[in-house]
């Protein structure tokens, strides 16, 4: 898969709705991206399920970050 980060943030906003690094990974690799949407100067995608979201920026061609994640529907 790839070098996959987390931001402060993200790992804040996974804390708050109870998620794991593991869910997102599995969001990876079972989710729906979105286009991109451009924001801070740098694309970020959407990724998302029926039940959860992460926003990712990739940092290289081998490497993303997870920006932020949510529940949805809570």
């Amino acid at each position: 898969m790839g070098d996959v980060g987390f931001t402060d943030h993200a790992l804040d906003e996974m804390a708050k709705d109870d998620l794991e690094t593991t869910d997102c990974l599995n969001l990876l690799r079972a989710g729906v991206f979105n286009p991109p949407e451009w924001e801070n100067g740098e694309y970020r995608y959407r990724v998302e399920t029926a039940r959860m979201c992460i926003m990712i920026a990739f940092e290289s061609r081998t490497a993303l970050i997870v920006v932020t994640a949510w529940r949805k529907n809570q």
